[in-house]
């Protein structure tokens, strides 16, 4: 029988080889340790400060989704900062987590009534802002991050204000209560003093509706057909920037047969602003918020 025998280099061997692999496997355990104990630290702590704030941006973590669109978690990390910056109290990362989903609808919302913000009216903004560059300095932020936080979603939120109250689809409940209350007078009857008095939402229901003697130019944008109304007569519902309303005609002014000054009462059923709005369109929407 023949005898191998193995040089010492060749004993030590394994022994090395397992020493290698004890040690990558308590790397692996320590990377996967930190790893859990960051990923908890930023989806339960809400981690925006210090490094944290930096390692937000290194690392592609989603806070939340939005109809498909992801909401990155270093976005949130800045509207925290800012808030922190400027409110200074309350839960800055929970408020930044849902300003972010909201401004994610007012995205949408502003695609589907096709209206977007122009270089133009950044420019515009920007040049009226007053000691811009000490607030950047405050929370490390450049100009551009203040366009993409600050600027074009504010000038957005305004806009689609605007295109929503011009949409009748947007504004169909109020539009549908005008219509009823116009309906009340035409088809039942209902005394006008009596719908604007239950109704009118304007500050004159208290007078049954009544806002007095205008003269041509006075009348409020909207009520520009109200000058050739004859005494007793109602209007079809008129529609201004934020406002339906129905207008009755009791009175006018002559001089020298020419009219110069006309009294009406007025029902008055406000638009729903962006808010509201939002209130509505925003559980039709597809939200999945990952930080907890």
């Amino acid at each position: 029988m023949a005898v191998v025998y193995r040089s010492d280099e060749e004993e030590a061997a394994p022994s090395g080889m397992r020493a290698s692999h004890g040690f990558a496997l308590v790397v692996l355990i320590v990377a996967l340790l930190a790893l859990f104990f960051g990923l908890y630290g930023f989806y339960y702590g809400h981690w925006y400060q210090g490094p944290a704030r930096g390692i937000s941006h290194a690392l592609p973590l989603p806070a939340a989704t939005v109809n498909g669109d992801i909401i990155w978690y270093d976005d949130v990390v800045e509207l925290a900062v800012l808030f922190e910056a400027t409110v200074g109290e309350g839960d800055a990362f929970s408020e930044a987590l849902d300003t972010a989903v909201r401004r994610a609808h007012v995205e949408d919302l502003a695609s589907e009534l096709d209206v977007s913000v122009s270089k133009d009216e950044q420019r515009a903004f920007m040049a009226e802002v007053e000691d811009l560059e000490a607030f950047l300095d405050e929370i490390s932020w450049s100009e551009r991050q203040y366009l993409r936080y600050v600027v074009e979603p504010l000038l957005l939120q305004q806009i689609v204000e605007e295109a929503a109250y011009g949409s009748r689809d947007l504004q169909s409940v109020a539009f549908a209560e005008i219509d009823r209350i116009l309906s009340s007078y035409n088809e039942i009857g209902i005394a006008f003093d009596d719908l604007a008095a239950q109704y009118s939402e304007d500050p004159s229901s208290v007078l049954d509706g009544d806002v007095g003697f205008y003269e041509q130019h006075e009348l409020p944008e909207g009520y520009e057909d109200v000058w050739s109304m004859e005494i007793g007569e109602v209007s079809d519902v008129l529609e201004t920037h934020d406002t339906f309303a129905i207008v009755f005609v009791y009175d006018e002014l002559l001089e020298e047969e020419a009219r110069t000054h006309v009294a009406f009462q007025v029902i008055v059923v406000n638009k729903s602003p962006l808010s509201e709005v939002l209130e509505e369109y925003a559980p039709e929407q597809n939200v999945r918020v990952f930080v907890r």
